[in-house]
């Protein structure tokens, strides 16, 4: 029994494990990076600090600071009644006169939510790709008339086929080119040589071009054409929501939207799809959880982006934590462990986590 006991020690002294007192981090109430379930918590930014706390030893315990406490919050990490801040925190003018920040994580964008329009926005994919291939196809008859025209000038005092008559010379240079390809002879002067080879040359080129142009557009995904916001011209045209006093509100105001302010992502989406509103601004984190969750799929999520936000953790100024952090993340980054993370929770969002 004794020799039980000593082994048992011996193993509990050489186990690793987390050593010291547990430190406190604050979590900023907020899905996708920190949800809250009765007493746990789970999120994009709860894994990826578990996975940080793991690889350096260290033991912690939370504190709850609600998604608008977010002042509060950087004051008690400024104080030092927590030691590590994490959830949905940007970068601000605030947090840098008492914190250092990690290297960030996910970019978050405000973007905006409407309704598929596939017949107003599919004629808008229709016409851009008409002006498009219309005007590679303008380019190629004008080039082709600028050499027929030259190539006459040149040629008709040294060519027996060609008519020395304008209007006959160059209907002649034209139909034959357009049927065979050519006139009958090669030309006879250095200019109408280097006109056969700019032709030849810049046809090529424009062919080319118009092959590019026509692969591009077939290949587009046709849900962005169907995304009716694909400007701020087209947020001004319509009014849109907001979660009042959001980020995305306040933004939406700055840029003189005509926005107005709802309690709720479900509120302002019901008012969406009841054509109150023509978008509803958000941040492209929250609208992804949401319609994921709620497996909406009658709502798109803008290609247009207002405006970017890095998000990262966040220590008080001088912690010996700040550099452990930092070299954690940049190890799970080789390992593409903030993608897979963001993969449970975000469908449109994922590449987001790539920095």
């Amino acid at each position: 029994m004794r020799l039980f006991f000593v082994l048992l020690i011996s193993l509990l002294l050489t186990m690793p494990g987390f050593c010291g007192e547990p430190i406190k981090v604050g979590v900023l109430i907020g899905p996708p990076f920190v949800i809250k379930h009765e007493t746990t918590y789970s999120g994009i930014a709860v894994e990826l600090w578990d996975a940080i706390a793991q690889a350096i030893e260290q033991p912690y315990s939370y504190v709850e600071f609600a998604c608008d406490q977010t002042d509060e919050a950087l004051d008690s990490l400024g104080k030092g009644n927590i030691e590590v801040l994490i959830g949905p925190l940007s970068v601000s003018q605030k947090g840098l006169e008492v914190a250092d920040y990690t290297l960030p994580y996910f970019v978050d964008k405000i973007i905006a939510i409407s309704s598929y329009e596939y017949l107003h926005n599919v004629l808008r994919f229709i016409k851009l790709m008409f002006y498009s291939i219309g005007g590679i196809i303008a380019l190629f008859f004008l080039v082709f008339i600028f050499y027929i025209h030259l190539l006459w000038y040149y040629e008709r005092q040294h060519a027996t086929h060609i008519p020395h008559q304008y209007k006959e010379g160059v209907t002649y240079l034209f139909w034959a080119h357009v049927l065979m390809g050519h006139h009958a002879e090669v030309p006879k002067t250095w200019p109408g040589r280097f006109l056969l080879l700019f032709k030849t040359a810049s046809f090529y080129v424009i062919l080319i071009i118009l092959n590019a142009t026509l692969i591009s557009f077939l290949t587009v995904s046709l849900s962005r054409w169907a995304d009716p916001i694909q400007s701020l011209l087209d947020l001004e045209k319509r009014k849109v929501g907001g979660i009042v006093n959001s980020r995305p509100y306040k933004v939406g105001k700055s840029l003189g939207l005509r926005i107005l302010p709802f309690g709720s992502l479900q509120e302002g989406l019901q008012a969406l799809e009841g054509e109150q509103i023509g978008a509803f601004l958000a941040d492209l984190s929250q609208a992804d959880t949401y319609l994921k969750g709620e497996g909406r799929t009658n709502l798109s999520i803008s290609h247009y982006e207002l405006r970017q936000d890095l998000y990262s953790f966040a220590t008080h100024i001088g912690s010996p934590l700040l550099k452990k952090i930092n070299m954690q993340m940049a190890e799970l980054r080789k390992n593409d462990i903030p993608q897979k993370i963001c993969k449970g929770y975000l469908n449109a969002g994922i590449k987001n986590c790539e920095l």
